[in-house]
């Protein structure tokens, strides 16, 4: 009886380690999702925060903030649907000249936001159009988006 016994147990052997090679397969961890959104920079203000679109495409066209001539307007930077470990560059122009450029000092996590940070405030003491573009990598594509525009700030003179 146990020689009969025997070559049933061994015959099952590959059926169990077919199922269980199976399992293992369908046991791989998942794949890190993408992030929740579309790439996109945005502006925070007292006047609220300004976002001209997604990845470039300005969909909401180029926000316009008027400051008063008579205060200042504090601003911060951050994005969402970014790269993790990247970093958003940013350019204000003045008048279509350049005027000042930096980087936000600070990594995108992974979870594609990238927190805001300050970039310091404008002030009424010099009137003009200010424009400020950002420069960042997408997180879902990996798109390098250049110079998109984020906000006009316009800064009358004055009266």
């Amino acid at each position: 009886m146990s020689t009969l016994a025997t070559p049933r147990r061994w015959g099952l052997v590959p059926f169990g380690l077919a199922l269980m090679a199976s399992l293992a397969v369908a046991a791989q961890p998942v794949q890190a999702a993408g992030c929740a959104t579309a790439g996109h920079v945005y502006v925070r203000s007292a006047a609220g925060l300004h976002q001209s679109g997604y990845e470039g495409n300005q969909q909401f066209g180029v926000p316009v903030v008027v400051l008063s001539p008579y205060g200042s307007l504090a601003l911060s930077i951050g994005g969402n649907g970014l790269k993790k470990d990247t970093q958003i560059f940013y350019q204000i122009t003045k008048f279509g000249d350049y005027w000042y450029t930096s980087n936000s000092f600070r990594l995108t996590g992974s979870n594609c936001v990238h927190n805001e940070v300050s970039i310091g405030s404008l002030s009424a003491s010099e009137p003009g159009q200010y424009l400020l573009r950002a420069s960042y990598t997408a997180g879902n594509t990996g798109a390098p988006i250049n110079a998109e525009s984020v906000v006009l700030l316009v800064v009358p003179a004055i009266p």
